[in-house]
């Protein structure tokens, strides 16, 4: 069998892609639900693990569910793993060989006033314990520690730190738990982000008898001894063989000049009598080559080190520059690489420390450090990731999981119970809403068939948003509706796309309607094309203006169920994106009115209903009078129907209201309701009879995409539930 991997990286990106799909135009719409108010259990060990079973999923949690909220873009964050900066912890370097580096330590968050700031360690001090806490003022405002847009910078431990990006309180509050924290876009670290930089060479093994190094001062004699100013004199005791410091470089330290460096071409002892001179290098273009500016004097220390050379695949726009610093406690070994210059472009990448030249063992005038070659250092190089360091977090980071976090504040404005108790969380995609009554307005005369807002039952409608076209229409062949613009010369590729929508009037005095999808033709994308012929004649040659022909964006579709009178109806299976103050258009009567109410379940008593799909209440509610005030309804008991096949659970009651789970049967609404514990009834009103309203959701329609089984959680008037769900992937 193949062997196969997917990468973090992807599994980031489906996380993004919900994320996205939450605040795209045409997005998809998450719910929070929560049901069940009968389990018995009272510990994690006695709750029943939910099984992937159609019945389980598509049936069983509709009938138990009890009320939802929507799920805003504000509700829904990548996370990764959590990690506090704790003193005295190896942390796991950037490793580009590292296997599973994801699940490592390679990051931290650290708590600093109102904001927790996350750092990803770049170099570990050869692994050792970290004690200094990476501090974003220090990563902000030392001059000393950070370079502006790079964002990282040296502690005092020896560890490298990246800073990343900072979580606010309210966030991090919101979404943190013990083991996730979540991910903020940071723009001006992403920005900053340099491509294929080489921000940590790493020491594998350190080798030994690096003796070409040496630490010093420089004598204001030292300078241009020689009368060349790419000439620098070396202390006494230096080695005297022949570029014995070549391929090095030197580095100020302090004094004037600090923090220059430049590579050594040669050294020698041209009198043969202990002054040693070394030579810059000045063949390049870059800054390692060529003369200081300004050049030392006795007040400048100075290091020169091996190089530590990085060799690419010739794909760099900026060469990356490193030296070796040398331990003299270590058998003058690689403790570490300093890098001087990140470089740009890497794809690919090599490292060797260099040598100098090694003298003869036969000449007895040499010490023992000059008669021996180094023992090589194994040394390789972290090419950053795509884009560079800081440029994605989630992807850098491993953001593998999603927070989804839901609060349900009391009633939600008197839209679900607050009741009785729910032992189950879930989270449902793409739900359809039923019994939604609909108000309309039109000024159109609606006495005609087919006339603006007159509506059929059993019809589909499509609510759009109106947006002008440019320009007039000419029509071309009434039979092909073939439209084109009176002057051809507009390009309509340029705000239209093949299946968009348009919606055109009749040219003729009676005000018929059609929305259709188009398909943009023409030599140079100036005709516009009806994918469906509308049902009335367009007459060619009539000019269209744009007054009668939009480009209309789709917003949200349902079915008409009935139709009550000319100015409302109730429809199922309506997409939640439906809002008043545009219109709708009703595929089969060719009708067009404007939303002017949204109601569900008859629930708000009000001819300018704004119901915004915001929370919805999936428990059966059965209007009547309870016939003894004395004798309540029990929560969470059956009640039935004498002689009918009707039963249900007792979800919760008063004297007029009776809400009910899992119904089977039909309901009689003559018929009394009885339960089965003490008896209580709830009957018709004189002369009248039970009105029952099914839950807000067709519950044959949205995909349960997240199922938890948990001990009961009691709802009260007061009480305030917060839920995260963290998914995997």
């Amino acid at each position: 069998m193949a062997k196969k991997l997917v990468p973090s990286e992807f599994k980031t990106h489906l996380i993004d892609q919900i994320v996205e799909s939450v605040t795209e135009p045409a997005n998809t719409v998450y719910y929070a639900f929560v049901g069940n108010h009968m389990t018995d259990a009272s510990t994690i060990e006695e709750i029943d693990e939910p099984l992937e079973k159609l019945k389980n999923l598509s049936i069983d949690t509709y009938r138990n569910m009890i009320f939802g909220k929507k799920i805003t873009s504000n509700d829904v964050k990548i996370m990764i793993k959590r990690n506090d900066w704790v003193a005295n912890t190896v942390y796991q370097m950037y490793d580009d060989e590292v296997e599973d580096l994801y699940d490592k330590n390679f990051h931290v968050v650290v708590d600093e006033n109102s904001f927790k700031h996350v750092y990803k360690c770049l170099y570990n001090a050869g692994g050792k314990v970290s004690t200094s806490k990476p501090l974003f003022q220090d990563a902000k405002y030392d001059a000393a520690l950070f370079q502006e847009g790079d964002n990282y910078y040296e502690t005092a431990d020896g560890y490298q730190w990246k800073y990343m990006y900072s979580i606010p309180s309210t966030t991090f509050t919101k979404f943190a738990t013990q083991n996730y924290i979540p991910v903020v876009a940071n723009t001006t670290v992403s920005n900053n982000a340099t491509e294929g930089s080489i921000d940590v060479v790493k020491v594998d093994t350190g080798g030994r008898n690096y003796n070409n190094f040496v630490r010093a001062q420089f004598n204001n004699s030292d300078i241009g001894a020689r009368g060349t100013s790419d000439e620098l004199r070396l202390p006494a005791g230096s080695s005297t063989v022949q570029d014995f410091y070549a391929n090095t470089i030197m580095y100020l330290t302090s004094g004037t000049g600090a923090g220059q460096y430049r590579k050594i071409k040669s050294s020698e002892d041209p009198s043969s009598n202990g002054q040693v001179f070394v030579t810059l290098d000045q063949d390049g273009d870059d800054d390692i080559y060529g003369l200081f500016n300004p050049s030392p004097d006795g007040t400048t220390t100075y290091e020169i080190m091996p190089e530590c050379r990085i060799i690419g695949d010739g794909t760099e726009t900026v060469t990356a520059y490193a030296r070796a610093i040398i331990d003299e406690a270590s058998t003058n070994s690689v403790s570490k690489i300093e890098m001087l210059d990140v470089g740009r472009d890497y794809n690919f990448a090599t490292a060797e420390i260099l040598q100098g030249v090694v003298g003869s063992s036969a000449n007895n005038f040499l010490s023992v450090g000059e008669k021996t070659a180094p023992t090589p250092a194994t040394v390789r190089p972290m090419i950053s990731p795509q884009g560079g360091h800081g440029t994605n977090s989630a992807i850098e980071l491993g953001g593998r999981f999603l927070s989804m976090y839901m609060k349900f504040e009391r009633d939600e404005g008197d839209t679900i119970p607050t009741e009785n108790s729910f032992s189950q969380f879930g989270i449902i995609r793409d739900p359809l809403f039923s019994n939604v009554e609909i108000g309309t307005t039109t000024s159109a005369n609606t006495s005609q068939a087919g006339a603006d807002g007159t509506f059929a039952a059993n019809e589909t409608f499509v609510q759009f948003e109106k947006l002008k076209l440019q320009g007039s229409f000419t029509v071309v062949d009434g039979n092909t509706a073939l439209v084109q613009e009176a002057n051809g010369s507009f390009d309509y590729s340029a705000f239209l796309k093949d299946s968009d929508y348009i919606f055109i009037k009749s040219d003729t005095s009676v005000t018929y309607n059609h929305l259709s999808k188009v398909a943009i033709s023409g030599s140079n994308n100036t005709s516009i094309e009806l994918q469906t012929a509308p049902s009335f004649t367009l007459t060619p040659g009539t000019t269209t203006s744009n007054t009668t022909a939009y480009l209309a964006r789709v917003i949200s579709t349902g079915k008409i169920k009935q139709v009550s009178n000319t100015s409302s109806f109730y429809a199922n299976k309506v997409d939640p994106s439906l809002v008043p103050g545009e219109l709708i258009y009703g595929q089969t009567s060719k009708s067009v009115a404007n939303v002017a109410s949204i109601n569900i379940n008859s629930r708000i008593q009000a001819n300018t209903a704004q119901y915004n799909f915001g929370s919805y209440r999936q428990v059966t509610t059965i209007l009547g009078t309870l016939a003894d005030p004395n004798t309540p309804f029990e929560a969470d008991e059956e009640v039935y129907q004498t002689d009918k096949d009707f039963t249900a659970k007792v979800f919760s009651a008063n004297n007029t209201h009776l809400l009910v789970t899992n119904v089977s049967g039909t309901l009689d609404t003559s018929v009394d309701i009885i339960g089965r514990n003490n008896g209580a009834v709830l009957q018709s009103t004189v002369g009248n009879t039970l009105d029952k309203y099914n839950g807000d959701l067709d519950p044959t329609e949205g995909n349960i995409i997240y199922l938890q089984n948990d001990v009961p959680v009691t709802r009260n008037q007061n009480q305030t539930e917060e839920i995260r769900v963290i998914l995997e992937f």
